[in-house]
């Protein structure tokens, strides 16, 4: 995922620009969350178990800046 990342950083700094919040999930967090300071929000592991999550936080207003399962999906 390396090779990945300055088009990434790129996609994100175009979203910030615009006002538009950031959510970055999938295996090029493995790269390491701090290397992604503009995301707004992570989501870890399998989507499964955290999205459901995630987007009842955000239409509340109170989404977490990361989210990992507890369990792998069933």
């Amino acid at each position: 995922m390396i090779t990945q990342i300055n088009s990434a950083k790129e996609v994100i700094a175009r979203c910030k620009k615009l006002g538009v919040p950031v959510v970055l999930g999938g295996p090029i967090i493995e790269i390491g969350k701090e290397s992604f300071p503009d995301v707004n929000h992570f989501l870890i592991g399998e989507s499964e178990n955290t999205l459901s999550d995630f987007i009842g936080d955000l239409k509340m207003g109170i989404a977490k800046r990361s989210y990992s399962p507890q369990n792998f999906p069933i």
